[in-house]
């Protein structure tokens, strides 16, 4: 089983938990009007079966959700030298960069600034204090490096079985 097929399984299995605890609330407890007969109303309900089945939804989701961990902690991304868990970390803080990158490579290299002193008859500029050709080649350097991320973790994910 692979770790997408495993997330999938932990989807489906967090869905049945989640019915099982909704039926549990439906059936559990009920009301009955003083002019009915409690015992046509009751519903079907079996505490004991229940919790066993509960129990066993739970056991299995944490079950494959640490042979997830132990695999993501463990197993190593031939193309970028870290475990999966690494790459989980490191992504989110590369995309920042990224997106910071964007943002500075797009800003003018003068922007004329309306504040206060614009009404009163001096105009100011803002001046970026870089060289946007570096940048851009940063941001092109870390699109990149965050593109190829994505894919060997992809990879990753949906070819190699999980422990």
């Amino acid at each position: 089983m692979t770790s997408a097929e495993a997330m999938k399984q932990l989807k489906e299995l967090e869905i049945k938990r989640r019915q099982i605890l909704q039926e549990e609330q439906d059936t559990s407890v009920f009301t009955v009007a003083t002019s009915e007969i409690v015992e046509n109303v009751r519903p079907e309900y079996d505490f004991k079966s229940t919790l066993i089945s509960l129990e066993a939804c739970e056991n299995n989701i944490r079950e494959l959700k640490h042979r997830l961990n132990v695999f993501n902690t463990t197993y190593m991304v031939p193309e970028l030298g870290m475990t999966i868990d690494q790459v989980l970390v490191s992504m989110p803080m590369l995309s920042g960069e990224v997106n910071k990158l964007r943002n500075m490579a797009a800003r003018l290299e003068k922007k004329r600034c309306s504040s206060y002193s614009a009404r009163v008859g001096l105009i100011e500029y803002e001046y970026i204090n870089y060289d946007r050709d570096q940048v851009k080649q940063e941001y092109d350097k870390k699109s990149k490096r965050l593109a190829e991320m994505q894919i060997a973790l992809d990879k990753a994910n949906t070819t190699v079985d999980i422990l």
